[in-house]
């Protein structure tokens, strides 16, 4: 009797933890892309590094969500303002060195981050990232910059969301620094979930957006060779999607986390300045692809 008694309580312990598993890894599912953008990360500093001419600011999204950045104003009136829409998991901190080199060219600057995840259980799926990207641009247009005094660069699965503000407010120019083709393709590899990939509701789409709303500016491809977050692959097939005027980086040696530190930056400036980038060829170092990664999505 007892015995019967401890696996009936076992099975009931083990059924519920499955249906919770499922229904997280259902949620995870549908949310798709926008579920890389929900996890533990540090905290992130709320005062810029000393020196670095950035300085905090505050501002409010549409849905009354009050968000916090980094802003430092371009050194004259030729320079335009590059809106940083950070990747998953990628703290202001974490994006301080490339805004350092920014402001010490003469740029302006605005580092954002997403929303606090206390504040995003009602609605954090693609509609709540493009709601905190409209308010950064909401505010920068307040102060005059817009146009060809913008510059847009998504990080990582942010590409998509760069790649739609630059569709909705046509700035100079849009930067995708290592790009997947969509951030629901980056979930299945990670997290093996092909077999309900379809069902993804958001799947921030970097290649889709390309092929329905091509932005009416130059883009910028930047893609380390040695990047084992985002395949380069999916960095190249992004490229190949984009209209022209295009250019490509694809930086020998180069990481995800140390694109910046690498040849990233430079690449950038590059591009900022209107000079010639490197050949759109990609010699990748050592073919990878992540676990249970599908076909590139057309």
């Amino acid at each position: 009797m007892i015995t019967t008694m401890v696996a009936l309580f076992l099975l009931i312990i083990v059924g519920t933890l499955g249906a919770v598993f499922g229904g997280l890894v259902l949620m995870l599912a549908r949310q798709g892309g926008a579920a890389l953008f929900v996890h533990p990360r540090l905290p992130d500093p709320g005062a810029p590094p000393d020196g670095s001419g950035l300085r905090a600011i505050a501002y409010p999204t549409a849905d009354g969500v009050t968000l916090t950045a980094w802003l430092a104003q371009p050194a004259g009136v030729t320079k335009p303002v590059v809106l940083i829409l950070a990747g998953p998991g990628q703290r202001r901190a974490d994006l301080s060195g490339l805004a350092s080199t920014l402001v010490a060219a003469g740029y302006g600057v605005m580092v954002t981050c997403r929303r606090p995840l206390s504040l995003t259980m009602g609605d954090w799926g693609e509609t709540a990232l493009l709601a905190d990207a409209r308010a950064a641009l909401d505010h920068l247009t307040a102060q005059g910059v817009s146009g060809s005094r913008l510059v847009i660069l998504g990080v990582s699965a942010a590409a998509a969301l760069a790649l739609q503000m630059a569709w909705e407010r046509r700035p100079a120019a849009v930067v995708l620094a290592a790009p997947p083709t969509s951030g629901a393709d980056l979930l299945v590899g990670r997290w093996h979930l092909s077999a309900l990939a379809g069902m993804a509701s958001n799947p921030l789409a970097v290649v889709g957006r390309l092929k329905i709303a091509p932005p009416a500016c130059p883009l910028l491809v930047l893609h380390g060779q040695a990047d084992r977050v985002v395949p380069p692959a999916m960095g190249q097939a992004v490229f190949n999607a984009a209209p022209e005027p295009k250019q490509a980086a694809w930086i020998k040696g180069a990481g995800h986390a140390d694109l910046w530190d690498k040849g990233g930056a430079d690449a950038l400036l590059d591009f900022l300045a209107g000079r010639k980038g490197p050949a759109p060829t990609l010699d990748q170092e050592a073919p990878w692809r992540a676990p249970g990664l599908p076909a590139l999505r057309p």
